[in-house]
């Protein structure tokens, strides 16, 4: 076991705290800059709402494919547009924490400290996460309350729930394992390959904008590999009156967040080893 996982778990309420001082930290950032705020909501409106017309448009033709979420194509694709920027957020936290330490030369003071690298990361994704879904459920609440969905809610609290939280647990892996090339790899400039195929990947194959019933088998086959598919659909059924049962989904959800989480933290553990061995976390190489 490493001694970053020691500390972590002869001191979790001394780490926890430390983890809700970063996502403090960040949001006083924000509370300096209010414009901020106030441009994320209308880029947020905006971009959902394009997609609110883009499916009206459609709707006549595309109905058909998405019988099994319970909804309409309107509905569809709003609530894929929603979940998708609150996954993206988990995903491209870990490399975005990171990044931005180390080129601020922070990078190797958090890892001297007691609580390591991890509070950092955690407390940033706490923060990044947190914000990203605030914000993607206002717009979901203002689209609805308007009218903008065509059909009432009929929510299941403990399934959306479990199933978002399992959804983002799993996405949130994966960018752990992108992030950990930041080191593996020298990828420090732009996005890692990891994030990089999967967000792409997602937007065609998971049922963001399109149906999977509507896709060929062979895109179907590569949906059938990422967390955002199941996550989406259990979110779809536990949101939408007729909707499939999510409880299958919820399943598979469990086990690519167990797996990615732990796929993430070792390679993230590996990166740092490499980094330390060529000098320091903080070491350009």
């Amino acid at each position: 076991m490493s001694p970053a996982f020691e500390r972590i778990q002869q001191r979790p309420r001394s780490f926890l705290s430390a983890v809700l001082a970063f996502a403090w930290l960040e949001y006083r950032a924000l509370r300096h800059y209010p414009a901020n705020l106030v441009l994320s909501v209308i880029q947020g409106l905006v971009k959902t709402g394009s997609w609110f017309f883009i499916a009206r448009f459609i709707s006549g033709a595309a109905d058909r494919y998405v019988t099994q979420s319970g909804g309409n194509y309107v509905s569809f694709v709003i609530t894929g547009v929603v979940f998708y920027e609150a996954g993206a957020a988990a995903l491209n936290s870990p490399l975005s924490a990171i990044s931005t330490a180390f080129w601020e030369k922070r990078l190797e003071g958090y890892h001297l400290t007691p609580r390591g690298i991890w509070a950092y990361i955690l407390g940033r994704f706490l923060w990044q996460w947190g914000y990203a879904t605030a914000l993607q459920a206002t717009v979901l609440v203002l689209i609805a309350s308007l009218g903008g969905l065509g059909l009432a809610f009929h929510v299941q609290p403990g399934m959306a729930l479990l199933a978002y939280l399992l959804f983002v647990a799993a996405v949130f892996g994966i960018g752990l394992m992108g992030s950990s090339l930041f080191f593996l790899l020298e990828v420090k400039q732009g996005r890692e390959p990891v994030s990089w195929l999967v967000d792409y990947a997602v937007r065609i194959t998971s049922g963001v904008y399109i149906p999977v019933a509507a896709l060929p088998a062979w895109l179907r086959g590569l949906g059938a590999i990422l967390p955002h598919t199941y996550g989406l659909h259990a979110l779809r059924g536990a949101l939408f009156p007729g909707g499939a049962a999510p409880g299958p989904d919820l399943a598979i959800l469990a086990a690519f967040a167990c797996a990615t989480l732990a796929g993430g933290v070792v390679s993230v553990q590996a990166a740092i080893r490499r980094a330390e061995r060529q000098g320091g976390v903080g070491v350009v190489v």
